[in-house]
């Protein structure tokens, strides 16, 4: 059983949601990095969301592939966002700064870009 995984979500409107599962680390960071990539550029969905609810670990090299992800993603135009972080995810952002940096969403719902949000 693998203790990563990751599940595409459509979430219409030009968005694609990825929903993250377990534990991100190095072995596992080239495989987020690719399929946030993946997902953005053969859906040309401008909005990547990453629901981070079920992720309960992760080190170094997965926060350097989410900035690596932000940073192409930027280049491209399309926005990267973080939703409902886990506290691992979260206090792991606010050690790190990129709570700052990051586009960081308390809920899929809650966000401007969920099923239930007003335009």
């Amino acid at each position: 059983m693998s203790l990563f995984e990751i599940s595409v979500v459509s979430g219409g409107r030009g968005v694609i949601r990825l929903e993250l599962d377990g534990e991100i680390d190095i072995s596992v960071a080239p495989q987020l990095l690719d399929s946030v990539l993946s997902a953005a550029f053969a859906y040309e969905h401008h909005n990547i969301v990453l629901d981070m609810r079920d992720v309960t670990f992760m080190d170094p090299a997965g926060v350097n592939a989410l900035v690596e992800a932000d940073r192409r993603l930027r280049g491209e135009n399309s926005n990267l966002v973080i939703c409902n972080p886990s506290r691992a995810v979260r206090s792991l952002f606010e050690f790190t700064g990129l709570d700052d940096q990051f586009d960081i969403r308390p809920s899929w719902a809650a966000s401007s870009l969920g099923p239930h949000a007003h335009n």
